[in-house]
C-alpha cells in the first residue's frame, strides 16, 4: 500500500510539474544562452501569437546599456530590413486570395504614376521585386521614395493647416 502511495504521489508531482511548466521555458532558455554567447546585452524581444493572441512575450537584455534600463513591452525596437520579410509574405498573401497580381508590371498597377526610365516600370513586376532581379539600382528607388515622402508630407501639412 505504503509503494502504491508513494508511486501515485510521484506520478501525481510528475504530471502535475510537465502540465504547470512554462511552454516557452525552453525559448527563454535558448535566448539568453545564444545572447551570452555572442555577448549580446541590446535588447531582445520576442512574442508568440496565436490567432488574435499574445500567448507569450520574453524580454532580453537593456533597452538602454549605458543606463542598464531592461527592455520592456514599451521599448521600441528599430527594426531595419526585417519588414522586406513582412512585405514579402503579405504580397504572396495577397496574392494566394487573388487580391494582387505579382506578374504585373509596374506601370500597369499603377497607371497614374510617372516613373523615371531607370525604374523600367514597363518590364519589371513585383516578383522581380521580391526576388530582388529588377535590375533596378537603388539610387531610383531612394529618389522614388523621397518622392513619395515629400508628397505625403505636403498633403499632411495640408490637412493640418
Amino acid at each position: 500500500m505504503k509503494k502504491t502511495v508513494f508511486y501515485v504521489a510521484l506520478l501525481t508531482t510528475w504530471i502535475s510539474g510537465s502540465v504547470l511548466a512554462n511552454p516557452f521555458d525552453k525559448v527563454d532558455d535558448y535566448v539568453r544562452k545564444n545572447k551570452e554567447i555572442i555577448q549580446l546585452n541590446s535588447g531582445t524581444a520576442v512574442a508568440v501569437i496565436k490567432g488574435d493572441k499574445i500567448v507569450y512575450e520574453g524580454y532580453f537584455g537593456y533597452a538602454d546599456i549605458q543606463q542598464q534600463s531592461p527592455v520592456d513591452k514599451n521599448t521600441v525596437f528599430y527594426i531595419a530590413s526585417i519588414t522586406k520579410a513582412f512585405y514579402a509574405l503579405n504580397t504572396l498573401l495577397l496574392e494566394h486570395d487573388g487580391k494582387i497580381d505579382t506578374q504585373k508590371r509596374l506601370a500597369e498597377m499603377f497607371p497614374s504614376m510617372e516613373f523615371q526610365k531607370a525604374l523600367h516600370s514597363d518590364d519589371v513586376t513585383i516578383t522581380d521585386l521580391l526576388r530582388h532581379t529588377s535590375g533596378i539600382d537603388n539610387w531610383p528607388l531612394v529618389a522614388l521614395f523621397h518622392f513619395c515622402v515629400d508628397t505625403i508630407l505636403l498633403t499632411s501639412a495640408k490637412w493640418s493647416s
